[in-house]
């Protein structure tokens, strides 16, 4: 475990570190990326426009603002006033201890396919199920609560009811290590930590260029351009079924971006926020 407690009180008193988009923070962790971006994609409401002037609150007293991939970067530099100079890229943190290449599951399934994630509409669900019918024997676990009545009607109606597991809200790090594949065909994502999770387990993820995470695939054949085109999601999971010998290269990516390691750095960037620049 990470001692956050312990290297917060060893921050400057005049440091403020805001993980949200609420105050006046000398350092800004953007996990979330652009909420413009977000609603340009989603369609807004009243609370969106309440959300983005928070946003734009925060990113206007901050020194420094952190974020965890190069799309969000782009995306909150393109869609706001902030300076490139003031904008630092850290990717999320894997915990390689608690995620690792051993399944206590058996996962049924050719191929097996795991989607992890609650918010299931913005993480596109919907996609996931629609690549079943396109494989005769594919079985989809959806690991992660929310409201999943339509989803459940939409299985049926395809036919793959019997094909699709709700798991509810399960240790992801238990059933991942057993899938062929984690499939995310994501909306809009900073940089969803189940890709680095799925990584770290050894099994491959496919996810979308909406999705930062996407950066640090090992292969641009995971990568899925536009998320509702079905064809790029079949082509996709068959070249990975097709390879197989994934779980050295994708557990040496995770490797990568180790979380104690990941925190350190943070720690430093919150330290020493005008030092960077």
């Amino acid at each position: 475990m990470w001692e956050l407690d312990s290297l917060a009180k060893s921050l400057p008193h005049s440091r403020i570190i805001s993980f949200i988009r609420a105050g006046k923070p000398t350092v800004y962790r953007s996990g979330g990326g652009s909420h413009r971006t977000w609603m340009q994609i989603n369609g807004w409401s009243i609370a969106d426009s309440v959300e983005l002037y928070f946003e734009n609150q925060v990113l206007r007293s901050a020194h420094t603002v952190i974020v965890n991939s190069e799309m969000a970067r782009k995306d909150l530099i393109r869609d706001t006033n902030i300076t490139k100079k003031k904008v630092r890229l850290l990717r999320n943190p894997i915990d390689l201890q608690r995620f690792i290449p051993e399944s206590r599951h058996n996962l049924s399934g050719d191929p097996s396919l795991c989607f992890v994630g609650s918010d299931f509409a913005r993480k596109g669900l919907d996609i996931a199920i629609r690549c079943l019918p396109l494989f005769s024997t594919a079985q989809l676990f959806v690991l992660g609560s929310g409201k999943s009545h339509r989803y459940r009607i939409l299985a049926e109606h395809l036919g793959v009811g019997d094909r699709v597991h709700f798991m509810g809200s399960v240790a992801s790090e238990e059933y991942l290590p057993a899938a062929d594949i984690c499939i995310l065909p994501t909306r809009y994502d900073s940089a969803a930590n189940v890709i680095g999770e799925a990584l770290a387990c050894g099994i491959p993820a496919i996810t979308t260029t909406r999705n930062g995470a996407h950066e640090i695939l090992p292969d641009s054949q995971l990568i899925i351009d536009q998320p509702q085109d079905l064809v790029e999601w079949k082509s996709a999971i068959e070249w990975v079924m097709s390879y197989r010998e994934w779980k050295d290269r994708c557990r040496t990516v995770a490797e990568r971006y180790n979380g104690e390691k990941i925190y350190e750095q943070f720690w430093e960037m919150a330290k020493n926020p005008t030092a960077m620049h």
